[in-house]
This record gives C-alpha cells, sequence and structure tokens, in this order.
C-alpha cells in the first residue's frame, strides 16, 4: 500500500452492481465483487452483524446511522480492518477535500480470509496515515474500495472487470493494490492492463507476472532470485546434496518457484 501511494506521489442474490460497485454469487456460494461500505464480506466474527446493519443503513442513505453501527462493530473488535477502511473512507468524503481512490483487490471469505485481513489491515495503517499526515500533494486524501474474489482465483477476472467498470464512471480511481497471490495475480492483470489501470502488489512473485504489463508493478521479488537464493542456501547452509520438491504444477507461484529452485540446484551439481 505504501508502495503504490508513494507511486502515485510523483446485494444479496443475482446481480446487484451499479458502476462497477456492488456483489454477485459466485458459484461456491461466496459473495464476490466491490465494496464501498455498502456490504461487508468479512461477517464471520463477532461484529459481523454490525458491519452488515452498517452497510444496510449506508445504502439506504442514513450515513450517520452506518458509522455507529461500524463504531459498534470496532467497539466488539477494535482492529477490523474492514469496518475502519469503511468508516475512514466517510470521514474522506465528509472533509471536502480533494481525493484519490484506490482497490484493494484480495480475498475476503473463505478459506483465504486471514491473507485478506492481513492485506486490508495493511492498507488501512497507511490510508490513515497518508490521510492524517498530509502526505499526498495539495492535501489529497486516500479512499480504499474492498474487491473481494475469493476462494476460487478464477473469480479475480469478474472482479477485475468490475473494476474496469468502476473506473469508467469514477475517475477517482488511480488502480488497484493487490492481488496478493500470484494466481489471482495474473488473471486480474490480463484484464487490467487493457484498461490501462495500474496494479501494484505485495506479494505476487510469479515468473509469470515478469514483464507481463508495463502496468504491472510488485513489491515482493520475483520467484527467480528466491528459487536462486534458496538453492544457494540448501546448499551452502544445509550441504545437502539432495532435495523433494512438492509442486502445485498449476499454480503460477508453486510451478516457477520450484523451477528456479530446481534449474539452480541442478546447475550448481
Amino acid at each position: 500500500m505504501v508502495a503504490y501511494l508513494t507511486f502515485f506521489k510523483g446485494l444479496l442474490g443475482g446481480s446487484n452492481i451499479v458502476n462497477g460497485i456492488g456483489v454477485t454469487k459466485a458459484s461456491d456460494g461466496e459473495y464476490i465483487g466491490i465494496s464501498d461500505g455498502t456490504f461487508a464480506f468479512d461477517t464471520n466474527r463477532r461484529d459481523g452483524s454490525d458491519k452488515q446493519d452498517a452497510a444496510t443503513k449506508l445504502k439506504s442513505g442514513d450515513v450517520s446511522g452506518a458509522e455507529a453501527s461500524w463504531q459498534a462493530a470496532l467497539n466488539q473488535e477494535s482492529n477490523d480492518p474492514e469496518a475502519l477502511i469503511y468508516l475512514e473512507d466517510q470521514q474522506v468524503l465528509a472533509s471536502g477535500r480533494p481525493y484519490i481512490t484506490i482497490v484493494v483487490g484480495t480475498m475476503l471469505t473463505g478459506g483465504n480470509v486471514g491473507v485478506g485481513r492481513d492485506d486490508l489491515q495493511g492498507a488501512y495503517v497507511a490510508q490513515k496515515e497518508y490521510n492524517d499526515g498530509f502526505k499526498l500533494p495539495n492535501s489529497v486524501q486516500v479512499r480504499l474500495l474492498i474487491a473481494n474474489s475469493g476462494t476460487n482465483s478464477s473469480d479475480a477476472t469478474t472482479v477485475a472487470n468490475q473494476i474496469v467498470q468502476a473506473a469508467g464512471a469514477d475517475k477517482t480511481i488511480v488502480g488497484v493494490m493487490g492481488w496478493p497471490f500470484s494466481s489471482n495475480a495474473v488473471k486480474a492483470i490480463s484484464v487490467l492492463n487493457a484498461a490501462h489501470i495500474p496494479m501494484v502488489s505485495e506479494t505476487a512473485s510469479s515468473d509469470s507476472l515478469t514483464g507481463i504489463s508495463k502496468y504491472f508493478f510488485r513489491v515482493a521479488p520475483a520467484n527467480l532470485g528466491q528459487g536462486i537464493a534458496g538453492a544457494k542456501y540448501v546448499e551452502q547452509t544445509l550441504h545437502a546434496s539432495k532435495a523433494a520438491l512438492f509442486v502445485d504444477t498449476v499454480d503460477p507461484y508453486s510451478s516457477s518457484l520450484a523451477n528456479d529452485f530446481s534449474k539452480q540446484f541442478t546447475a550448481d551439481g
């Protein structure tokens, strides 16, 4: 998130999407899409009902009521980043200052919800730091939208198309933070690239992403560097002459990291 901001410094049931904002029910039963606070994704926690109540109120235009419900949620779980982001977004809108909007692409439902929570936690900390410190030129504020693609990586394509739609309707949208997994990032950037929407991934490291688009950037090093470093560590520190690799051949992260490690380990004899 900080890298992205630095870069820019120089519902339920069926389709319920307006100008790219809204959710659909995926084939696995998870709700995917983009929320501006009018939908709560991460509800399987103590403050889930309060966030759902806030979403209902915001959708009806009751901003103050929504803010009260988000605060009630935070009184139960003070570190819930979804509630914190939605609350901060309303303060940005109420401030009257100019703002940019970044879409946070992640997985906030299903088996990878923990990854999504970590993503949002980091995004919120950076958002709050930039807004409170007026770190962007001309006191420009940062608003975040949350894009959830759920468990199935192929749903990142659907959500990326929504981002394109949203960016067409909202010119404050400057790009995407995410996705954290290479399998999602590969699918998303193929859509975002055509629309010239920049994307900065925090952890996607598959070699298949190297040079994939002039609109794609990442913080983590590519698997090629990681694979070489891993092989050298095994050879020089563990003094191993044999290694067993367990690989998911259909996952771009796993397959490319295993290939890079294997090539270096074999080349070194």
